[in-house]
């Protein structure tokens, strides 16, 4: 007795990855992407107006945007961005000219030109209805891992 599989009455649909949720965000962002291996010059990249920052910006994605990503910002002199705060690593580099970066929880400053480079603390975050028991965990997972936290308590 010979036993035959059903034959499906359509082929099945085709898998088609969705884009990742990064990409999605940079494109939602309305500024230029730069999506190739190599940009010759920082300075000549194609800008547009990023109301994220306040002011005109570009995202360069070097090789895999995933792994790494890069934004080109423009100031005009004594010009700023609007303040952000992030939760990951940044680094910022100065291209041209000459910048001063403050980070806002701790008040230090630092005034950096061409060819130099600061990296920002990560988790600079305040949250307004931070759980002091939920961060007394954290802090003592932390210190069981033999880490330091860096960020400030937030002051009510």
């Amino acid at each position: 007795m010979a036993i035959e599989a059903p034959v499906p009455a359509q082929q099945p649909a085709t898998f088609e990855r969705p884009p990742a949720f990064y990409r999605v965000w940079q494109a939602q962002e309305g500024i230029p992407i730069h999506q190739r291996f190599h940009l010759e010059s920082l300075t000549e990249a194609e800008l547009g107006e990023w109301e994220r920052f306040g002011c005109r910006g570009a995202f360069v994605n070097l090789a895999d945007a995933d792994i790494t990503t890069a934004a080109v910002l423009e100031l005009p002199p004594s010009g700023a961005t609007t303040e952000i705060k992030h939760l990951f690593e940044a680094l910022v580099f100065v291209v041209d000219g000459r910048g001063r970066s403050t980070i806002s929880s701790t008040g230090h400053a630092n005034v950096t030109s061409a060819g130099g480079d600061e990296g920002p603390p990560a988790n600079q975050i305040d949250y307004e209805d931070e759980d002091p028991t939920i961060r007394e965990l954290y802090v003592r997972e932390l210190a069981a891992r033999g880490v330091e936290l860096r960020m400030p308590e937030v002051q009510r």
